[in-house]
């Protein structure tokens, strides 16, 4: 009877520990597919993304998993870049398939060839949109409109040809990569004339 109970006892320990490790590979193969849906909501061009096949998670607690991962996708610009992704979520228990039924607690995207960091929802920046005076390129007045840490917009009296633009940072005293020229009667998102991006300059026909 006692080593009958103990073969019980035993079976009954295996069957919970492979239980346990498949719900946990249940778990962490929902979280993954959650947090790409997740990350995909972020990028410019969704559809054509691609996920590496290496992720780390963590379980954090009651229904809470931390997702770190990678991804190549296009930036605004049609470009591809190789991304990081750390993604702190919560299920609420109900379908799992169903994105209404995670909490977003937290997600970083950082592009790995520029170190630098694209989304962090934690973090709330408010855009400077004083106008000041920049000074001038070539005699073309330069006025700021609208600033972050990541970009500059700035308008100015006349368009500016490639090489105006191309000194325009060392110019005007502009600090940030990503610097959009306008014309004083365009001066919203997407009216831009040009786009200076580290060394790459766009010129945009009307």
């Amino acid at each position: 009877m006692k080593k009958s109970f103990l073969i019980f006892v035993s079976l009954f320990a295996t069957i919970f520990s492979l239980k346990s490790q498949s719900d946990s590979y249940k778990n962490e193969f929902r979280c993954k597919i959650t947090a790409q849906d997740f990350v995909k909501e972020n990028l410019k061009y969704p559809q054509e993304a691609k996920f590496s096949n290496s992720f780390v998670y963590e379980e954090n607690g009651y229904s809470k998993c931390i997702i770190l991962g990678q991804v190549t996708a296009k930036n605004a610009y049609g470009t591809k870049s190789l991304y990081t992704f750390k993604i702190w979520m919560t299920h609420n228990g109900n379908e799992w398939t169903d994105i209404k039924n995670w909490e977003l607690e937290r997600l970083i995207l950082e592009d790995e060839e520029k170190k630098q960091t694209i989304i962090d929802n934690r973090k709330k920046p408010v855009n400077d949109t004083r106008k000041k005076e920049l000074g001038s390129i070539d005699g073309v007045k330069c006025t700021f409109i609208e600033g972050s840490h990541l970009f500059t917009r700035v308008v100015t009296g006349v368009k500016l040809n490639r090489d105006q633009i191309k000194k325009a940072s060392e110019e005007l005293d502009i600090k940030t990569d990503i610097i959009y020229f306008h014309l004083p009667d365009r001066t919203n998102r997407g009216q831009d004339y040009a786009m200076k991006n580290g060394n790459m300059i766009f010129i945009f026909e009307d």
